[in-house]
């Protein structure tokens, strides 16, 4: 009787080990074919494209932009000096271009040759000023001679006294009377010399201000001649290349100075700021990081024997693993030609060690999803 009793315990205890061994194949089978992922968000950087210091930030981490936004400022004072001058210069070319081909006016005429004789009367002053100051040299010459001979008088004559003060012919009182009379002769004569001096100087600087003079009046006449003249087509020809010249300088000053407001080309929501106001940022830094909440991707690395399963394009349906009742879309957009080992950071329960090969899809996403969070897709409903 005991020994049916322990027949029939050990019928049933290995009925229940095969039951269970059964259940857990059963169940390894179905998990292998379910693989995981993360949400992935569509990143991209805002560049900065020219350097400067940062006077604004336009935007707040996590806040929602739009394409072409502004998001930081860069200081751009000396940009907008630029542009403003390129303006003027622009200005200024179309003012010729007209003037080259529209007739003189007679009052131009009469306007370039009263700044004519203006600079002729400023001539002839600055040629008698030329003699006045030619004058005075010659005076401070002639007194710088005479006081050098007094100073040579007064250095021999202290000589004199020097020796019969050693021989105690004179005394010492005699002999300080001659040397300050020394002394001070040598002083005037020094200050003569400085006045010479300064006097040439003055000279030179007239002559080169008349030679000035000179040029100036010789351009004037210059322009005169033209004015008279009138523009010829060639002239004509080069103030008009010169204005376009210009007026490309002008758009390029304003195209690098819209470039201290920094824009993003694409919309999104604002992920990290990169910079603080003040911080100096250089060519190419990405001052801001940014996301499209609409458009998501998930990386899985599938066995080799699901690649038959799916196909570029294919539609794929995925589980929210904290929620699994909520579902979401993706589209495969790549498939790896060539396998690789199963990376450390993918979410797999058995065999690391064995080839993958990695499979992106992009999602279709819905408010309740976020990117990180994990999600399946479970390959044994395609069978």
């Amino acid at each position: 009787m005991k020994n049916k009793k322990m027949k029939r315990v050990m019928i049933l205890g290995i009925i229940v080990v095969a039951l269970s061994l059964f259940l857990y194949l059963l169940s390894r089978g179905e998990d292998a074919s379910i693989y995981y992922g993360e949400i992935e968000p569509d990143s991209y950087d805002v560049y900065a494209t020219v350097p400067g210091i940062i006077d604004e930030l336009l935007v707040r981490e996590g806040e929602k932009i739009q394409a072409e936004q502004v998001v930081m400022s860069l200081d751009a004072s000396s940009a907008a000096i630029l542009q403003e001058k390129a303006e003027l210069a622009d200005q200024i070319a179309l003012e010729n271009v007209d003037k080259s081909v529209s007739p003189v006016r007679e009052e131009e005429r009469n306007i370039q040759n009263s700044s004519i004789s203006q600079l002729i009367s400023q001539r002839n002053a600055m040629s008698d000023s030329i003699l006045g100051a030619k004058s005075l040299y010659e005076q401070s010459l002639s007194s710088s001679e005479a006081l050098k001979t007094a100073y040579e008088l007064q250095q021999s004559n202290y000589d004199k006294m020097l020796v019969l003060f050693e021989t105690g012919a004179v005394s010492r009182q005699d002999l300080d009377v001659a040397r300050l009379a020394l002394v001070n002769s040598k002083s005037a004569y020094d200050s003569a010399r400085l006045k010479s001096d300064k006097a040439q100087s003055d000279i030179n600087s007239l002559i080169n201000q008349r030679t000035g003079l000179d040029a100036q009046i010789s351009a004037a006449e210059e322009q005169l001649k033209s004015m008279n003249a009138g523009y010829d087509e060639p002239d004509q020809r080069i103030a008009a290349l010169n204005s376009e010249m210009i007026a490309l300088d002008a758009q390029l000053a304003k195209i690098n100075a819209d470039k201290y407001e920094i824009k993003a080309l694409n919309g999104g929501v604002v992920e990290s700021i990169n910079y603080a106001k003040g911080e100096y940022v250089s060519t190419g830094a990405p001052v801001i990081s940014l996301y499209n909440p609409k458009k998501t991707l998930v990386k899985i690395y599938i066995h080799e024997k699901d690649l038959t399963k799916i196909s570029l394009g294919m539609e794929m349906e995925f589980k929210l693993e904290v929620e699994k009742d909520i579902k979401l879309k993706g589209m495969v957009k790549r498939i790896a030609t060539e396998p690789m080992f199963t990376p450390v950071n993918v979410v797999m329960s058995e065999d690391r060690e064995r080839l993958v090969y990695l499979v992106e899809l992009e999602l279709t996403m819905t408010d309740q999803v976020r990117p990180g969070m994990l999600i399946s897709t479970d390959f044994g409903e395609l069978e």
